[in-house]
């Protein structure tokens, strides 16, 4: 039996690790990245994404995951 939110933990897991691969990248071929610039900021991007996917704010996680996979394929090529 597993906790609840398991795999939405592993799941956090697995899009941190990408994030840093892909930011370790960033910094080897000099592409600047700017993060925002903090958490209400970093809300209204994700609000922004969701209004503009046309989708719920519970389904963007998963939209941002593969969003991750699909640039760190994109890295690794």
């Amino acid at each position: 039996m597993s906790l609840p939110y398991t795999t939405t933990l592993k799941d956090c897991e697995y899009a941190e690790k990408r994030l840093n691969y892909l930011k370790d990248q960033c910094n080897k071929h000099y592409v600047d990245i700017t993060p925002p610039k903090d958490v209400s900021n970093m809300e209204r991007i994700f609000a922004k994404i969701a209004s503009e996917q046309n989708m719920s704010e519970s389904t963007l996680r998963e939209y941002i995951q593969n969003q991750l996979k699909s640039e760190e394929k994109h890295a690794l090529e």
